[in-house]
């Protein structure tokens, strides 16, 4: 016993002694990770888990913080390994910026994974895995049209180009000069304002967008912060303004269809080419009416994926260029092309005041996108049959986080939009609802008209349980989501609603239930009928 007294004491301080001593040995290594700027791989550009790829692609490791290095390795019918140790983070790296893209036709057809491994400036580690398929072959048996000329002329066009007049086309020229800037809501077209962040829901971060207060002309600027001011009209021509720190999108959808079904529909449309951050781009899906969703998105950042089958013309995230996928059954192919990476910059200075012409020809079995006045096309290529002949045309305007990663100045973007048109089209009706959203608190929402024989109820949702009632609440069925790849649900994101509404209603109410970050929210709302 006195043996055993006499020891306690000094296993005590050995114990003692032991966790100071590791204490003060890992106090340095925590103190390291955590007063440093560390880095995160926030996802992938040019390749999609599940989708397929050929030709020459451009795969890209979106990084935000302080990389030292990322590593990209392929596994598959072929194997190969690359690092890229400085900004911007390719696969097989880049030229000033440029990628130099990875040929997809050097490998053979089949399935491969891609891991990519971010390792930060203190050697912590971040992997991501994409799985894919490289299908060459099945691109192949559709043969490409000659490519477009490879040296664009450098001459911009003034004046917009002119607009087809056919009797069976769709025009908007956005008249109007008012003495300030006007929110901008046109009769013909469903207009959808989204911001993710919970606390943005009824007001927008405040942002300076272009134009003045008495409309005067870029570099002038005035401040808007609410959702009817992101749209808005100035000098005859329209422009879209969001800052979202998380994720936020304008979509704008006329109530024309394009219409192939008779041979090529071209959408053209003059739009400023000043882009203050990489972060805020736009885009154009084009989607069958049945299968047509409020927010389609291609990232995992928000909402709840692409349509089902689609054409999405979409700006890349790291330069000036528009990217053409094709998504038959949820997954994407995106087009290549002679000319697919060529950004505006090369054959144009970018500027706010003036609107140059875009355009996308669309068939069942051809697509192209590019700029005419320049004798330019990004993308110019037979395709499979896409099984499916008019298309609901939405125009894009997203940003996210905008500010983040800026390399020099930086800011939310504006664009300006003026001359819209499809040809041929067809029309359908889009029926506006009283009031943007609907919550808890203002649970219904009236319409301008009642609605006619075979529409649907069009809108974004949030929340559990969402059920809507037709007849001032006296009977409540379950809201019907559009078909969306549920692999992007999550609790935290909008969903699109594409729910058979009755003959004659003229008001609907909402109900949900609390997810665990906010209450049941519904948005952007309409009556959709063809």
């Amino acid at each position: 016993m006195k043996h055993t007294h006499r020891q306690l004491p000094t296993r005590l301080f050995a114990g003692i002694f032991a966790l100071v001593l590791l204490a003060v040995i890992a106090l340095p290594f925590a103190t390291h990770r955590t007063g440093a700027q560390t880095a995160s791989l926030d996802g992938l550009v040019g390749v999609v888990d599940g989708g397929s790829v050929s030709g020459v692609v451009a795969i890209q490791a979106l990084v935000s913080g302080n990389a030292s290095r990322v590593a990209f390795r392929l596994t598959g019918a072929a194997t190969a390994s690359f690092t890229d140790r400085s900004a911007p983070f390719f696969f097989y790296g880049d030229s000033q910026g440029t990628p130099r893209g990875w040929d997809t036709a050097a490998v053979p057809d089949g399935r491969y994974t891609l891991r990519v491994t971010l390792t930060d400036s203190h050697g912590a580690r971040e992997t991501k895995r994409v799985n894919f398929t490289v299908a060459n072959a099945s691109a192949a048996q559709a043969q490409p049209t000659t490519q477009p000329t490879t040296q664009p002329t450098t001459q911009p066009t003034t004046q917009p180009t002119t607009q087809p007049q056919l009797a069976n086309s769709f025009v908007e020229t956005f008249d109007g000069a008012p003495a300030s800037p006007q929110p901008w809501n046109g009769a013909n077209w469903d207009v959808a304002v989204h911001s993710r962040d919970v606390d943005t829901w009824y007001q927008l971060e405040s942002m300076a967008a272009q134009h003045g207060a008495d409309c005067g002309a870029p570099p002038a600027t005035h401040t808007i912060r609410s959702y009817e001011d992101t749209v808005f009209s100035c000098r005859n021509h329209m422009m879209t303004a969001i800052r979202a720190s998380g994720y936020g999108v304008i979509y704008l959808t006329p109530n024309q269809m394009a219409d192939f079904s008779q041979g090529e529909a071209v959408i053209r449309w003059d739009m400023s080419t000043l882009r203050t951050t990489l972060r805020d781009w736009v885009d154009v899906w084009i989607t069958p009416y049945d299968q047509n969703l409020a927010l389609p998105l291609d990232m995992v950042v928000d909402l709840s994926g692409p349509p089902q089958n689609a054409v999405q013309v979409h700006m890349d995230l790291a330069r000036n260029t528009f990217q053409v996928t094709v998504y038959r059954n949820y997954q994407p192919t995106t087009l290549s092309g002679a000319m697919a990476y060529t950004a505006y910059d090369s054959f144009l200075t970018p500027d706010a005041a003036r609107r140059d012409t875009f355009e996308i020809g669309i068939s069942r079995t051809h697509l192209r996108a590019g700029m005419p006045a320049y004798g330019f096309s990004w993308v110019d290529t037979a395709i499979a049959d896409l099984g499916w002949e008019q298309g609901v045309v939405q125009f894009g305007h997203h940003s996210y986080n905008p500010l983040k990663d800026c390399a020099g100045p930086c800011s939310p973007n504006t664009w300006h939009w003026d001359n819209v048109s499809i040809s041929p089209a067809k029309p359908f009706t889009i029926i506006k609802a009283s009031r943007r959203y609907a919550d808890r608190t203002s649970s219904a929402i009236s319409f301008s008209q009642p609605a006619p024989a075979g529409a649907n109820l069009r809108f974004a949702g949030i929340g559990p349980g969402l059920e809507v009632s037709f007849d001032g609440g006296q009977s409540w069925q379950a809201a019907k989501t559009q078909a969306q790849d549920p692999s992007y649900f999550k609790d935290e994101h909008f969903r699109s609603y594409w729910t058979p509404v009755p003959a004659g209603t003229s008001q609907v109410q909402f109900r949900g239930q609390r997810w665990w970050g906010a209450d049941w929210h519904v948005q952007d709302v309409a009556i959709w009928a063809r």
